[in-house]
């Protein structure tokens, strides 16, 4: 290519650009290419929502205090969540009660395992939280 571009312009000759044309453009549609634009910014939120919930119940990694009596944090495993109609893997950490001998559920990973059409309420408060204004 840059050869070309050498002998063409060592020559002096200068080829015609054809002019494109502006209906070749195909039609985008704004909300799906917004929707997948956000996906990972939603994914993103996700897993800090997730882990403000383990350190709520756990406390902080190594941490020997700030945390629920009898709760530990155990083997994280794998897990999937939907975010609108999109079905995405993640790795889900896991609570466990020494106590009573049984897994503690995330309340929000619970909320994010049926699939659900995509609200135009959680889109708004996407936005909202990451445009400068409202």
């Amino acid at each position: 290519m840059a050869r070309t571009v050498r002998q063409i312009r060592r020559k002096g000759k200068r080829q015609p650009m054809a002019p494109v044309a502006l209906t070749t453009v195909p039609e985008v549609d704004t909300r799906i290419a917004l929707i997948q634009a956000l996906i990972p910014v939603g994914l993103e939120a996700f897993r800090i929502e997730l882990q403000r919930e383990l350190v709520s119940l756990v406390g902080e990694r190594y941490a020997r205090t700030g945390r629920q009596p009898g709760l530990v944090r155990w083997t994280p495993q794998a897990g999937s969540i939907y975010l609108g109609d999109q079905k995405l893997p993640i790795t889900v950490p896991r609570v466990r009660d020494r106590q009573q001998n049984r897994e503690v559920p995330l309340t929000t990973y619970q909320q994010f395992q049926t699939p659900r059409h995509l609200d135009t309420g959680v889109l708004q408060r996407v936005l909202g939280g990451l445009a400068t204004r409202e």
